[in-house]
């Protein structure tokens, strides 16, 4: 009789252990489908220049004026400033947790996260953020900001970033340098790739309750060029 429950106590633990979901390690990469094509200790995309000289300015000539330099929302959506965000130029003023590398077909490289820790179902999503990364007024970026930042896109924003909440069950601080997404039964494959592509927001510099009006106050962002 005690072989008997041992054995079916022992069968029932593994039935559980084999529920569990499947463990996974923080990667420098994810993608669409497969594995990211570069290693952990890639230095640069091949196509980038790591020699190019720093510094300099931007300018951009567009057909008419503009009345906002904040991308996020829905008031002045079709006059707001190029180059806030910009998916030709990449992002110069703000920046989403993680980069696309062009020569593949979707996958995406740390940038404001240096990894993210996925599960095999898609269903959540955690990024660390490297603690090296600063916005334009030296302080650094938080998980605060990446909770704020949706917070307020819900909010105040406009599509499609408005939208995103509503695909995600749970948005958390798990660590000094980390947060962790869960999402919902609407979320698809691609979401955890769309939320690593939404860029950020500093909370110490914002307003919720004016987010959504229009502003030519300079912005504080974290990408590599500062609106003058």
């Amino acid at each position: 009789m005690d072989r008997v429950l041992v054995r079916l106590i022992a069968a029932t633990s593994f039935l559980a252990l084999s529920l569990l979901p499947a463990q996974t390690e923080p990667k420098h990469g994810i993608a669409m489908q497969g594995e990211p094509a570069l290693p952990p200790d890639y230095k640069h995309f091949d196509y980038v220049n790591p020699d190019a000289p720093k510094g300099g300015s931007v300018t951009y000539c567009v057909v008419g004026s503009f009345d906002n330099l904040n991308p996020f929302i829905l008031k002045s959506l079709r006059t707001t400033a190029r180059g806030m965000i910009d998916t030709v130029y990449g992002n110069l003023v703000f920046e989403p947790l993680m980069q696309r590398n062009y020569n593949e077909p979707f996958s995406l490289y740390g940038l404001l996260a240096d990894s993210a820790d996925m599960d095999q179902e898609r269903k959540s999503i955690e990024f660390h953020l490297n603690p090296n990364a600063k916005w334009s007024d030296g302080q650094p970026v938080t998980p605060e900001d990446v909770l704020f930042t949706y917070d307020v896109f819900k909010d105040k924003g406009r599509p499609p970033y408005s939208d995103r909440m509503s695909m995600i069950a749970k948005l958390e601080k798990t660590g000094e340098h980390s947060v962790k997404f869960t999402f919902n039964d609407k979320a698809n494959r691609e979401f955890p790739l769309i939320v690593a592509l939404t860029p950020i927001v500093p909370k110490h510099a914002f307003d919720k309750e004016t987010f959504d009006k229009t502003t030519l106050k300079p912005l504080i962002g974290s990408g590599p060029y500062i609106v003058d």
